[in-house]
């Protein structure tokens, strides 16, 4: 966060220089002693000299003498006076050489409006306590041991400890897995609830971590989180598309497809084919009620959650009707909520004999195909209830990513 206030600092500075009209000639670098070996940014300017800067006024050579001082104590207080004091420099340049602007007093409160807004925002962050790292909310691990892990400000947490609470939420229902305070002796700290014996946690169900100082108001909750141990999620054969010639027809598609390419979900028959311009997928003719979903996750992430980026196609054979869609995703109430949205594209479908071919350019879901390629695929299939009645791979979960199977693109 250091970093953050440092690079504001500079790019506020950087940003106006071009627009001064050469008020600043002369900017030199010079590294601060602050921690972790950043840098500040000193300006000594000819025309401010010249404008009839006094002794006791902002000037290099005392922002100088404060970022020296603040090397010495490095408290919190004097760092947040550094920023404080460095955009006030700036501030007092630009005031200074406001006769290079047209409409000063609009600049000028302009530069008061950000001065204030940095002293606000640096006063905020230092403030804070504890700020974990890890986990973070919608975050996949991938194994079953929990680790929280946390920058720690030990000099406003009195009683040197901190209490947690790691929850499992299911099904709508709460379970406590562990309780535990833990002593802060450092200013990183690490915090193990060992292992919980679940290798699957996603879909609507998530881990939750509840944390607070005893003795004081300070707490907050990091969820949801995930678990996808990639180790013990069932295994299975990749579904093989076949590689097909450029410009590839619907017809030329069914006659290139063989009975051995096709694989069931239920009592959908379904095939895959590619090439450089899209992704098909062959299906058999049937009059089966409800409906067969294909899953893409380009990214082949393997998440515990189903992200936007995630999509869906999905055909009902009943009225030959086709759709596309993804999913926005929020937690509130303790509750994991999927909202379907529409995802434009120029997927179309076309009826062969007794098959419907299916195209989804590429185009349309980011991915970059290439010879061996492995895409994160599923296939469900969804009866008029919208209830999973078979999958592939077997056991695959709509909402979890990480037990999808992959679509492999042939030579």
């Amino acid at each position: 966060m250091l970093e953050f206030f440092q690079a504001i600092t500079i790019l506020i500075y950087h940003q106006f220089v071009s627009a001064a009209a050469r008020a600043f000639e002369n900017v030199m670098t010079i590294p601060a002693c602050t921690t972790g070996g950043q840098h500040g940014v000193i300006a000594q300017d000819r025309r401010l000299r010249r404008a009839g800067a006094k002794e006791g006024a902002p000037s290099s050579k005392s922002s100088l003498f404060l970022i020296i001082i603040t090397c010495i104590w490095g408290n919190l207080f004097q760092k947040v006076l550094l920023y404080t004091y460095s955009v006030h420099y700036i501030y007092y340049l630009f005031y200074t050489s406001n006769r290079h602007f047209k409409g000063k007093g609009m600049m000028i409160r302009k530069i008061s409006t950000l001065t204030a807004t940095v002293i606000f925002a640096a006063a905020s962050v230092y403030s804070q306590a504890v700020s974990f790292s890890s986990p973070v909310p919608w975050t996949t691990q991938r194994n079953d041991t929990i680790i929280a892990r946390a920058q720690i400000d030990t000099a406003q947490i009195k009683k040197k400890s901190i209490f947690m609470t790691l929850s499992l939420f299911s099904n709508g229902k709460k379970s406590t897995l562990s309780s535990k305070t833990f002593k802060i002796s450092d200013y990183a700290g690490e915090f193990s609830f060992g292992r919980i014996n679940r290798n699957l946690v996603g879909g609507r169900d998530f881990l939750q971590i509840d944390w607070s100082i005893p003795g004081g108001q300070m707490k907050g909750t990091i969820a949801p989180v995930g678990i996808v141990n990639l180790d013990k999620v069932k295994k299975s054969e990749p579904v093989k598309a076949i590689a097909a010639a450029s410009g590839a027809t619907p017809a030329a598609l069914v006659s290139a497809v063989k009975d051995e390419n096709f694989q069931k979900a239920g009592k959908i028959e379904f095939a895959t084919a590619w090439n450089k311009e899209a992704l098909f997928i062959v299906l058999k003719k049937n009059q089966e009620p409800g409906a067969v979903q294909f899953s893409l996750d380009g990214k082949s992430g393997k998440n515990a959650f189903v992200s936007y980026p995630d999509r869906f196609i999905s055909y009902t054979p009943a009225n030959d009707s086709l759709a596309a869609f993804h999913f926005t995703r929020d937690l509130k109430d303790n509750v994991i909520r999927y909202a379907s949205e529409k995802w434009q594209t120029e997927i179309t479908k076309e009826v062969t004999g007794d098959k419907v071919v299916i195209r989804v350019p590429w185009y349309d879901t980011g991915v970059v195909p290439f010879e061996e390629r492995s895409i994160g695929f599923g296939v469900f299939a969804v009866d008029q209830k919208e209830k999973v009645t078979a999958s592939v791979p077997e056991g695959a979960q709509a909402f979890i990513p990480g037990t999808w199977g992959n679509l492999v693109l042939q030579k």
